[in-house]
Formats: C-alpha cells, sequence, structure tokens
C-alpha cells in the first residue's frame, strides 16, 4: 500500500535491546486530507532498517511511503502497526526540483545557439 501526505515529525528511537544488540527504529508522522469530508489526519508509521537509513525528509516535505499493515495479539488485546518499508519525495517535489534545474539552463544558455 501507499499513501502520500507532508511530513509532520520524525522522531529517530535506535538504541540497544535487551540481548545487547543495537537497532534503528524510527516514528514518521504524515498528515494529509484523506478524511471523511476531506479532514485532515495523521498517521504515524514505523521505520525500521534500510527504510529510516534512506529516509533524507524534514517536516513539511511532501512524501509517498509505502507501508504494510500490521496486527498482533498481546494478552488478549489487538494492536495493529503501520510498518513503512520505503520513503520517498513526492513527484511534486521532484517537478519543482526540475522545473528550477530546466530555468537555470535556459538562463546559462541565453542567446549561445549557433545558429
Amino acid at each position: 500500500m501507499d499513501i502520500k501526505g507532508v511530513v509532520v515529525s520524525f522522531t529517530d528511537k535506535s538504541g540497544v535491546s535487551k540481548a545487547g544488540k543495537e537497532y534503528k527504529k524510527a516514528e514518521l508522522v504524515i498528515k494529509n486530507n484523506d478524511g471523511y469530508d476531506d479532514a485532515e489526519v495523521h498517521c504515524c508509521f514505523t521505520l525500521f532498517g534500510k527504510a529510516m537509513s534512506d529516509y533524507t525528509k524534514s517536516p513539511g516535505d511532501k512524501v509517498i511511503i509505502y507501508f504494510n499493515i500490521e496486527s498482533r495479539e498481546f494478552n488478549g488485546r489487538w494492536y495493529t502497526d503501520l510498518k513503512a518499508f520505503k520513503v520517498k519525495s513526492s513527484l511534486e517535489n521532484m517537478e519543482k526540483h526540475l522545473n528550477e534545474i530546466q530555468s537555470k539552463a535556459s538562463e546559462q544558455a541565453g542567446d549561445d545557439i549557433p545558429f
């Protein structure tokens, strides 16, 4: 599954397990207007390993998050997690960046056309 949104916060929760092994874990919160009647909705995703190391976004960036929904039972209660396995920039960000590059290139080219 995937979802688009704007990054609200990123919290690094990396540490060392009881067994003495290091782990990388983070929480990424995004918001979008996918709620009922276009209401603003916040979603919190858990990032592990490669998804976390690839993450270079900051609050306010538009992103696309690819994730799985997982549920587990503990002491008779069910808990659900949104586990992200890939985070990338939204196409809107890429288009904006390409437009900036094209405008700079056209400014530099000027009237240097050889014919």
